[in-house]
């Protein structure tokens, strides 16, 4: 009897300057190595595709042959070609089964409430909610019945036509053990050939842990569905971080939610993150969740990846201030501005970024509380990087509840997807996503004064280009961080000529234009005349502008704080002047010597009194040759560990910052 064939669809977005690239597809990977240990699915079915990277749709539905089954994951960023090549394969095989998972297709609470959605899609035959590796096992059983009746199957709905069939909740998977891994049967090893020959690049993903125990009204995995913690086999994770290394593999996304809340155990994996990158090369970054207000406790697991070089950055998820906005999402801050003190200036003393995570326009969030409690990152020491995310209205979670959005009065506007490299796919399918762009007490007019502010301090301190300065103005004349940077943030927007005003319209018109376009066309990465082939968030554009014009803009930086504060002429002279050669310039070659005539470096980070002197420092950093470019890529990729800062050291040689 001939097999009947099934396709797994997991395509990634495609970036700017990075084409040919491929995640391995790990979503798709563990239904397809869990339907496999049924010999009666071994025995009926074959997989003569698995279609992993964004080629143009006309390519991908070619490849696609007497389809039985096709199964798609689904996600923000593959949610349009989804459904277009779903449609088309329906349209040519209507007995072919489609099967939608992941995470961007309504789950059964949402569908409840818009009943109709579901007549729109004729082409969808099953959506698969929560975990699906028993769920599409036992569809592809039943789907070898002659008149298979899905509506048994725990955990999906069934679509009808004109109506729709949500079946019982599944429970999750108890033992994960019982989950092998796609990386340790050869399930991916075809695909790593294949695309390896054709001179791709790779990364990885990993779930070394599954589910989060906090209910995030802004998170889809906050639904009380994953609240248990399901914890991989370690030596699985193990074998899995020695495949990817000795495989040349460089980058691996740990999928779980709270890295480090098994304290132990997260040890043990990053030892063996850092053994493996001693023993191959490989994997040189570990892109995380961690464990939410436990940065205390994760000092040691993050000191050594810091150590063996993979360590990107340890996360403060506080995503507000304000104890109205933290109920509004159902989170709390665990740790006070004190405590939150004590944890920024261990990390900083031992040489360790951290980032703080916030996010605009959050419900019951304000303009001034924004602001304030913004400025209230800095007073607490976090100048290394406050991610700063706008809010994406996911369906999934009460944002996606009819009455959440009514009790909050919430303001959408649907935009090309925010993801600031991201370009436009070769077959032209632009995906897009609900922006949150207001609500009851914050207008649409003061949401874009929160995104213009957020930018001001993004680009200026967290990038480091007034950082100094600033802090040393906030330790020696006692100016704090509100006040400067709200004055900063006025001069600005009445100084249109200078670097800073020229950069404020700029992102004010690019922000206007999407939010009030009739259809999302215009993409959420910034770019300028002066760098038409780079593309980057806000920020990171407006620091090549600033360091391409470092004179004018440091001149007329140095202007604005003599003028607008009760400050030494001399000493802000000299600290701008410290402040600009301390900026990574892609046409300076390092490491260079100079000479400091005030000891900046104690006043600011170590609280000593300010002396005037002959400082000799060497400065060190990465030579770009006067590639601008590769410049605004580590700034993008590397901004969390300091990117675009140089190493300060002293005379003798010890690093001072």
């Amino acid at each position: 009897m001939k097999k009947k064939n099934i396709y797994f669809i997991e395509v990634n977005a495609v970036y700017s300057g990075i084409q040919k690239k491929i995640k391995l597809p790990y979503s798709t990977g563990l239904i397809k190595t869990w339907c496999l240990q049924n010999k009666t699915i071994v025995d009926n079915y074959d997989f003569p595709d698995w279609i992993c990277h964004r080629d143009d749709v006309d390519e991908v539905f070619d490849r696609i042959v007497d389809p039985s089954v096709v199964g798609f994951s689904c996600f923000t960023w593959n949610w349009k070609f989804n459904k277009l090549l779903a449609k088309r394969i329906k349209d040519k095989y209507p007995n072919c089964l489609i099967v939608f998972g992941g995470k961007e297709p309504p789950n059964a609470a949402w569908l409840q409430q818009n009943t109709e959605w579901i007549k729109s899609y004729p082409y969808l035959d099953i959506i698969v909610h929560t975990e699906g590796e028993v769920s599409f096992e036992e569809i592809l059983i039943e789907h070898l019945n002659e008149n298979p009746d899905y509506t048994h199957i725990e955990g999906c709905t069934i679509n009808h036509g004109d109506y729709h069939t949500i079946t019982s909740p599944r429970s999750r998977i108890v033992d994960l053990t019982e989950s092998p891994s796609p990386y340790l049967n050869g399930m991916f090893d075809d695909i790593y050939e294949k695309y390896k020959k054709e001179g791709f690049i790779f990364s990885a993903v990993i779930e070394s842990a599954r589910g989060c125990p906090y209910s995030c009204t802004f998170c889809e995995i906050g639904d009380s569905y994953f609240t248990k913690i399901k914890q991989q086999p370690i030596q699985q994770i193990f074998d899995e971080i020695e495949w990817i290394g000795s495989h040349g593999i460089d980058f691996i996304d740990d999928a779980t939610s709270n890295f480090g809340i098994f304290h132990d155990r997260d040890t043990e994996i990053a030892e063996w993150l850092v053994h493996c990158n001693e023993k191959y090369g490989n994997p040189q970054t570990f892109k995380v969740d961690w464990a939410k207000s436990k940065a205390m406790r994760l000092f040691s697991i993050a000191k050594i990846l810091h150590d063996g070089g993979l360590h990107r950055g340890m996360t403060l998820a506080m995503q507000s201030f304000d104890g109205e906005v933290l109920k509004a999402v159902r989170r709390k801050n665990l740790v006070d501005d004190s405590g939150m003190q004590q944890i920024t200036k261990m990390y900083e003393d031992a040489g360790i970024s951290t980032y703080i995570e916030i996010i605009l326009g959050l419900p019951d969030e304000t303009l001034e509380g924004f602001k304030h409690g913004l400025c209230r990152t800095l007073e607490i020491g976090e100048h290394n990087h406050v991610g700063m995310y706008v809010l994406v209205a996911l369906r999934n979670t009460p944002f996606g509840d009819k009455e959440y959005i009514k009790n909050y009065e919430l303001k959408y506007k649907r935009i090309l997807a925010p993801i600031a490299r991201w370009v436009e796919p070769p077959d032209g399918i632009m995906e897009t996503a609900d922006l949150v762009i207001g609500h009851k007490t914050l207008p649409t007019e003061e949401w874009i004064e929160m995104y213009l502010f957020s930018w001001l301090i993004a680009s200026c301190h967290h990038m480091g280009f007034t950082e100094k300065v600033v802090r040393f103005v906030r330790e020696h004349y006692k100016i704090e961080y509100e006040e400067f940077y709200k004055k900063l943030f006025d001069y600005i927007g009445t100084h249109p000529n200078t670097i800073l005003g020229k950069e404020y319209l700029s992102i004010k018109n690019h922000i206007l234009q999407i939010i009030n376009e009739d259809e999302p066309t215009t993409f959420w990465g910034r770019q300028s005349i002066e760098f038409p082939t780079f593309q980057g968030e806000k920020e990171e554009v407006s620091c090549l502008m600033y360091i391409k014009y470092k004179d004018d803009f440091y001149g007329e930086f140095g202007e604005f704080v003599k003028k607008n504060f009760d400050v030494n002429e001399d000493i802000i002279n000299a600290l701008v002047d410290f402040q600009k050669i301390t900026m990574i310039d892609p046409l300076t070659y390092y490491p260079i010597k100079t000479n400091v005539e005030y000891n900046f470096v104690d006043v600011i980070h170590h609280n000593k009194k300010l002396k005037r002197g002959n400082y000799k420092v060497e400065l060190d950093a990465n030579n770009y040759g006067g590639d601008y470019l590769e410049y605004g890529t580590d700034l993008y990729y590397r901004r969390k560990t300091g990117a675009g800062r140089t190493k300060i050291r002293s005379k003798n040689g010890k690093i001072l910052l």
